[in-house]
């Protein structure tokens, strides 16, 4: 929940909508690296997917610019 509250807070320096969608970007594309590497570890796997998961419940994955 941290991480969604993260990625959704209004800036306190007034930033536009872009840079909170860059910053969604960067967490999604960093979790979505994260798979990459540890595809075969199940212990670090299984947790970042759950992640992933809530990520795309709540909003988040969707509103990123990964491609």
């Amino acid at each position: 929940a941290a991480l969604a509250n993260f990625c959704d807070a209004k800036t306190s320096r007034g930033e536009d909508l872009r840079v909170q969608l860059d910053l969604k970007g960067f967490v999604c594309e960093s979790l979505l690296e994260v798979v990459k590497r540890n595809i075969s570890n199940d212990r670090v796997l299984i947790p970042t997917l759950d992640v992933i998961a809530f990520l795309f419940d709540v909003g988040i994955m969707q509103q990123s610019n990964l491609q």
